[in-house]
């Protein structure tokens, strides 16, 4: 156990000698971090993580690894842009902010003096809304690389004035300026279009749909970044991700909401020669209907007598949907990836009855539009399967008697007990529930009176004088 308190007293040793970082006032803070950002004050023993929102302090270093980024905003109101695998001393001079540029590269703009020191020099660069980059690699030699607008560098031994693609070389024993050729100057140009609306499932789907990014470029660039920003200003940067190809994918881990992104190409050196203009997309988060009936793998039987005809039936199909969705879109196919649709239908309600279909298996989807007719993702697709069963004809009922006189009963001297009508019956039928009987005055019953019942015997109240034939049947 001791050893264990010392091993931790030996990494952070805050518990013991208190920080003088709660004396000094904050020059800033981190606007955003992303993946391996820390940060380490002059005083300190130990690196720890650098969180958004952090505050900074004189003499505190920045630092960021392998395909990480940070943006510092500082008190005076302008904002750097520390890109991966570098490392920055934050210091005054004069009641101004220096930046002391140990190795690596990170972005600013002109809209304010940026007092910049590496190794024994000291440089301003200012410009009238210039973006630039600077580079210094490890062994001191120091490349400033302007974007756009115009920016101006000063130094001990005089100013350089640079333009947009124009870069200079500084190391200890001259400074070349280098004018990118037109007929290879590096650019890129997003193919993606702008604007691009991004229709999601549920907002609670853990399961989101990939966000594919892709773009052409000229130039001598061997590697790009893709910043993805909730701002057009960059300040933030929610994912950066670098990549050799010219289009990426990226998982969606982002909130309902409208983005920006950008592109920036690297050359061999690693140091950024061109960067893209700025496209918006927006997530919106839209669920699939929900097919509640049939069940998925259901087989649905019916019972038919055999027939010469083909067999068909039908069933009913229905689903649940959010409120914000107001048409929809129904298909049925034989095939699991809808390259047989058999058949499809818009409307607005939540049921429809399938056509009449043959026995088989089945696939079935919908999917919603909202009311500016944007699209949801299609719901899980449902199989269900029509089988029939042959019923056969059910035996005829047996008649109780099959030949029945009937008198006439005259109106006066009847007795109370007399049959008004003809009466006749039958033999019950297992299974059936409903009987058909037909009168007729002649054997092919051409234009017999009919009725159906659920009894076994039948009164014929409308009869006539004269001779006819009586027949039922039994229906399933």
């Amino acid at each position: 156990m001791i050893l264990l308190v010392l091993s931790y007293f030996l990494y952070d040793d805050s518990l013991l000698f208190p920080s003088e970082l709660q004396k000094q006032t904050p020059i800033g803070i981190i606007g955003s971090s992303n993946k391996d950002v820390r940060k380490k004050n002059i005083k300190d023993f130990v690196w720890l993580p650098g969180n958004q929102k952090d505050q900074v302090y004189e003499q505190d270093s920045i630092f960021t690894g392998d395909d990480s980024q940070a943006s510092i905003q500082l008190s005076d109101g302008s904002v750097i842009k520390i890109e991966e695998n570098s490392l920055v001393n934050l210091n005054t001079k004069n009641g101004q902010m220096q930046l002391d540029l140990r190795f690596g590269q990170f972005a600013g703009n002109g809209k304010t003096p940026l007092h910049i020191k590496t190794g024994n020099e000291e440089y301003t660069i200012q410009g009238n809304d210039a973006q630039f980059e600077i580079n210094r690699s490890k062994t001191g030699v120091m490349d400033v690389k302007v974007l756009s607008g115009t920016a101006e560098i000063s130094s001990k031994v005089g100013k350089q004035k640079l333009v947009a693609n124009e870069s200079l070389k500084i190391s200890k024993h001259k400074t070349e300026k280098n004018e990118v050729d037109s007929e290879v100057e590096a650019k890129i140009h997003l193919l993606t279009k702008n604007d691009l609306l991004v229709i999601r499932g549920d907002k609670t789907s853990t399961d989101k749909l990939p966000i594919s990014f892709e773009w052409k470029s000229q130039g001598p660039l061997v590697q790009y970044q893709i910043e993805i920003a909730d701002t057009e200003d960059f300040i933030k940067i929610l994912t950066l991700q670098s990549t050799a190809e010219r289009k990426i994918t990226l998982k969606d881990s982002f909130k309902e909401g409208a983005y920006f992104w950008r592109v920036k190409g690297l050359d061999i050196k690693q140091q950024t020669l061109a960067i893209s203009e700025k496209h918006k997309f927006s997530l919106r988060d839209l669920a699939a209907p929900r097919i509640m009936t049939p069940d998925n793998q259901s087989t649905i039987t019916k019972k038919i007598i055999p027939s010469d005809k083909e067999l068909q039936t039908n069933t009913q199909i229905a689903w649940e949907a959010d409120a914000s969705i107001e048409s929809f879109e129904w298909q049925l196919s034989k095939t699991a990836e809808f390259t047989e649709i058999i058949n499809e239908k818009s409307l607005r309600g939540k049921s429809l009855t399938t056509p009449d279909l043959g026995e088989g298996t089945y696939f079935t989807r919908v999917r919603g539009f909202d009311k500016s007719k944007n699209p949801s993702q299609w719901s899980e697709v449902r199989v269900f399967n029509f089988a029939f069963q042959t019923e056969p004809k059910p035996p005829a009922p047996i008649l109780a008697q099959k030949h029945i006189r009937f008198a006439i009963p005259k109106l006066e001297g009847r007795a109370p007990s007399t049959a008004t009508s003809p009466q006749m019956a039958w033999s019950a039928v297992d299974h059936i529930k409903t009987y058909h009987w037909e009168i007729a005055n002649n054997p092919r019953f051409t234009g017999a009176q009919a009725a159906d019942t659920p009894a076994t015997k039948a009164v014929w109240t409308q009869y006539k004088p004269g001779k006819f034939y009586f027949r039922v049947f039994a229906r399933s």
